[in-house]
């Protein structure tokens, strides 16, 4: 995906909005013993929703990889020297 000539992976956004929104929860889920437990629920079923949309498309990725005969690792950012 291009924006403004910049090209990124929307699974880029999604993470730092993990990240983002797990800082918020865990400044609001505060109490005088530290984080709720209520947090950490909150945050794991946010983190599993994201990995169930970033998922499917990384294993499509690794499918594909292999429907061309290319070794693993070439098509997504696990290249090494002399493998591909």
């Amino acid at each position: 995906m291009t924006f403004m000539g910049i090209q990124f992976q929307p699974s880029e956004i999604a993470k730092m909005a993990v990240v983002i929104v797990t800082a918020f929860i865990l400044s609001k889920g505060q109490d005088e013993d530290g984080a709720s437990p209520k947090a950490f629920k909150r945050i794991m079923i946010i983190t599993c929703i994201v990995c169930g949309l970033i998922l499917p498309g990384k294993l499509l990725d690794g499918n594909a990889a292999l429907r061309n005969g290319l070794p693993d690792g070439c098509s997504s950012g696990g290249y090494l020297p002399g493998n591909c």
